[in-house]
């Protein structure tokens, strides 16, 4: 199941449209840190949230 999230993850980064080379590393990491935790629905929305600022901080 973890795959098929992170294949949503890659997808939801490619719809953010962002023609970095760098893709946010770190926050994938944190990412399969937080499928550890007991909340998974609430671990995707942080993921979710941190991926959405990361992609603002680096457009601006």
């Amino acid at each position: 199941m973890a795959f098929f999230d992170l294949i949503y993850y890659y997808n939801l980064l490619k719809e953010f449209k962002t023609f970095y080379a760098k893709i946010p590393y770190e926050i994938l990491l944190k990412m399969l840190v937080l499928y550890n935790e007991p909340h998974i629905h609430q671990a995707k929305e942080l993921v979710t949230q941190k991926l959405e600022k990361e992609c603002v901080v680096k457009q601006i």
